[in-house]
């Protein structure tokens, strides 16, 4: 009888380290700026160092749109992150895509969108959004057939309350943010929004649930991998700190990275979208994206908005090179 439960343990051991951990296969459609001045953000080259980084996920293209910045400056600074974060991925070709917003009766397909397109060709993907959502919308409206292989998006956009017209992340209400993203290209959201396409939100509101303060950049620093991201994110930090009065930053971008790589970290529901239009006479947008508990008020869609007590220790020990 021992011998057998010996050999039934033998067994469920090599059945367990002969399972395959599936990494995901992931588009990374991007908007990094960091480093051009002190109040241009830095999250996204947190998303693209995390991503480039983790063994959980496959990246089959970065592409770039306008946002943060222009399009040739998105464009210039992916092809630096690729080639700093990752000898590896050193020669990864970066995607360049639009260089404004959507022209909803006139779609121009862009190299991003071409590219993303024969990726979709091939495989489903999990896209993440984490500027505008131009180059995604504009591969719905030029290859319509793709719609079904694109196994969900994930964005960085949306809200839940309707105070006032931005978000507030100091202790002044002078200073504050807009739903960026989403403000930047509304009629491309508008049609992820109209397709049939999973849709997972990573907004503002999780995002301030974590703050990189002056000791994470410290212990960034003293990591050869990492010391770049740190050094690049000191001004922005300066930022937060000097302008908002506040001590750190929301690492906004990567948290959507984060959410792909271990979704069980996240508390998030399904709750309803809408769009919410308003006239604006002096900036491009004061529409807004509203988030709802009201099902019949809106598309479906995963929102998130909050993450685990243990988060920001694991997530700062995956920038330390330490997988989650």
């Amino acid at each position: 009888m021992k011998r057998q439960y010996i050999k039934l343990f033998s067994t469920l051991i090599a059945l367990c380290f002969s399972v395959t951990i599936h990494a995901e296969a992931v588009w990374i459609d991007a908007d990094p700026a960091c480093g051009i001045s002190r109040t241009t953000d830095v999250d996204d080259c947190w998303a693209l160092h995390l991503a480039t980084h983790s063994s959980a996920l496959e990246i089959r293209g970065i592409s770039t749109v306008f946002g943060n910045s222009d399009g040739v400056e998105t464009y210039k600074k992916a092809q630096q992150l690729v080639s700093i974060f990752s000898a590896n991925n050193a020669d990864r070709k970066i995607y360049r895509g639009a260089d404004q917003k959507l022209d909803r009766q006139s779609p121009q397909p862009t190299d991003a969108s071409t590219a993303l397109a024969q990726a979709l060709a091939r495989e489903k993907l999990t896209v993440i959004a984490l500027g505008p959502v131009t180059n995604i919308a504009t591969l719905l409206q030029v290859h319509p057939q793709l719609t079904n292989q694109i196994k969900r998006i994930i964005a960085v956009a949306g809200k839940r309350t309707q105070r006032g017209l931005g978000f507030y992340p100091g202790n002044t209400s002078l200073l504050h943010l807009h739903d960026f993203n989403f403000r930047k290209d509304v009629e491309a959201f508008d049609i992820i929004l109209g397709s049939t396409i999973p849709v997972f939100l990573v907004p503002y509101e999780v995002a301030s649930k974590v703050s990189i303060l002056p000791a994470d950049l410290e212990h960034l620093r003293t990591n050869s991998r990492s010391q770049w991201l740190a050094r690049i994110s000191q001004p922005w930090l300066s930022f937060w700190q000097e302008d908002l009065k506040v001590n750190g930053f929301f690492p906004f971008d990567s948290l959507a990275v984060a959410y792909v790589i271990n979704e069980q970290s996240f508390q998030c529901e399904k709750l309803a979208a809408k769009i919410e239009r308003h006239r604006s006479l002096f900036i491009d947008s004061r529409d807004d994206l509203i988030i709802s508990h009201d099902q019949y008020d809106g598309r479906p869609v995963i929102y998130c908005h909050n993450v685990h007590t243990d988060f920001k220790p694991r997530l700062m020990r995956l920038f330390l090179n330490t997988q989650i």
